[in-house]
């Protein structure tokens, strides 16, 4: 029996190696494509193999039972778990951050010699451009960073009746979107 994942990941790591060779943005664009594929298909598997737990513990909240350290650890992989698996493997952040470094001393740099050519100003153009390759990548990870602390800082203490229910809710509502 064939496992559409499975074929799907060899078919991404291809397309991965023929961008290698092949450097067009039409490969990456597909590579692209083909992430953002494997993505939604771990999660749709993901919600399916965790639906019957994450609906006993949304009934717990709702009804203010309090939640074992396991089913904490389920919440928190639900609500969390992708961002804490991006966070974890990203290694690109201080490369970023550096780049960005850079980019600011270099704009000082032009700055300071006055901004008069069209030279200088394609320089300023294209300073502006990398700014916008890094930026958004930096602002997404301190993002997801951030949003795994709030969780934690709020998880830390029990749960009044009032935040179980919302909480029950954001679960249900997660396990039934394309976005988990």
């Amino acid at each position: 029996m064939s496992n559409p994942l499975a074929e799907f990941m060899k078919a991404a790591q291809e397309k991965a190696r023929q961008c290698h060779e092949q450097e067009t943005s039409e490969n990456y664009e597909v590579l692209d494509t083909q992430f953002r594929q494997l993505g939604m298909m771990a999660r749709e598997i993901m919600q399916e193999r965790l639906r019957n737990q994450y609906r006993n513990i949304a009934d717990k909240l709702e009804d203010g039972v309090p939640l074992t350290p396991q089913e904490r650890e389920m919440v928190d992989t639900l609500i969390v778990g992708e961002a804490r698996s991006y966070v974890n493997q990203e290694t690109d952040f201080e490369s970023w951050k550096s780049k960005v470094d850079r980019l600011a001393s270099e704009l000082g740099v032009l700055e300071a010699t006055g901004v008069e050519s069209s030279q200088q100003l394609l320089e300023l153009q294209g300073l502006a451009l990398q700014a916008r390759t890094a930026l958004p990548a930096i602002t997404y990870y301190l993002r997801e960073r951030e949003r795994i602390e709030r969780f934690e800082n709020n998880l830390q203490s029990e749960l009044s009746a009032s935040s179980g229910r919302l909480l029950a809710d954001i679960l249900r509502e997660m396990m039934q979107s394309s976005r988990m």
